[in-house]
C-alpha cells in the first residue's frame, strides 16, 4: 500500500529529466527538499515514526471497508498515480488509497487516515487542515487530476481511528 520513493528525485520521462515531488510531502519540512536536491542520503525515520506510517498503510484498506459497508462507494485501483506537472519539468505525482465513481459517472478519489485517540478530535473538527501535508497533498491530486482529465475530482478524505492494531471507528 506504500511508496517508498524518496520525497524528491530525478525521473527521466519521454528522454527528458524531470524533478518528482511527492505530493504527501509538500508543505512538509523545506530543510528536506534541499537535503534531497543536495543529494544528501536519505535517513529511515525513528522507530517510532516508522511504526506510525506501516500502521497508516495496514490501515487504508480497513478504512475503505469500512466505508463500504456504511454505503460508500467501492473503492477501485488503489495507489493509482496522478501527476501534475507545475512547470515544464517539474513534477508533483502522488498516488491515491482509491478512486471511485461519483453518481454523476466522474471519478472521484479516497484519500485515508488513520488517527490515534489523541487526535481523532482534532481530525473531526478540522478535517484536512489536522495536519500541515494534507491540503497542499489533496490539491497536487486534484490539480493534477484536472490536468489529465480536465476536471477537478471530488476528494473524500476518510478518517479511521485506530486502536493501536486496527480501524475501530
Amino acid at each position: 500500500m506504500s511508496n517508498d520513493s524518496p520525497i524528491r528525485y530525478l525521473e527521466e520521462i519521454d528522454g527528458v529529466e524531470k524533478v518528482i515531488y511527492r505530493a504527501s510531502a509538500i508543505g512538509g519540512c523545506v530543510r528536506a527538499f534541499v537535503a534531497c536536491a543536495r543529494g544528501v542520503a536519505k535517513q529511515d525515520p525513528p522507530e517510532k515514526f516508522a511504526t506510525i506510517f506501516e500502521e497508516g498503510h495496514i490501515a487504508e484498506p480497513q478504512i475503505l471497508a469500512m466505508w463500504e459497508e456504511h454505503g460508500g462507494a467501492p473503492a477501485r485501483d488503489s495507489q493509482h498515480e496522478i501527476d501534475w506537472e507545475v512547470v515544464d519539468g517539474i513534477i508533483v505525482r502522488g498516488h491515491v488509497d482509491g478512486l471511485y465513481t461519483e453518481d454523476d459517472g466522474n471519478t472521484g478519489i479516497y484519500e485515508c487516515k488513520k488517527f490515534r485517540e489523541s487526535t481523532v478530535d482534532a481530525w473531526i473538527k478540522k478535517g484536512v487542515e489536522v495536519h500541515e501535508t494534507y491540503p497542499w497533498q489533496v490539491s497536487a491530486l486534484m490539480h493534477g487530476w484536472h490536468q489529465r482529465e480536465d476536471y477537478y475530482p471530488m476528494v473524500t478524505m476518510l478518517g479511521g481511528q485506530w486502536d493501536g492494531e486496527k480501524i475501530v471507528d
